[in-house]
């Protein structure tokens, strides 16, 4: 759970500094939020694993987003 958050934190944070240093292939919009970030304790597994699915698919958006704008396609 642990790695997932870290990852989540991180893709998020890279994700705003990229769009305030005014990179202009940068994401038009936010694509993760707080509520995406898994949290610790309790029993959410199945919970986990659905925002797992939903985060994978945000980067994947975000991805496509970015093949798209720099590729032209």
């Amino acid at each position: 759970m642990v790695v997932i958050q870290s990852t989540v934190l991180s893709l998020r944070n890279l994700l705003d500094d990229l769009t305030q240093c005014g990179w202009e292939q940068a994401p038009p919009r936010r694509l993760v939020f707080a509520a995406d970030v898994p949290r610790r304790g309790g029993n959410h597994a199945m919970a986990t694993s659905a925002t797992s699915r939903d985060l994978t698919g945000t980067f994947l958006e975000a991805e496509g987003l970015w093949m798209r704008e720099t590729h032209g396609s």
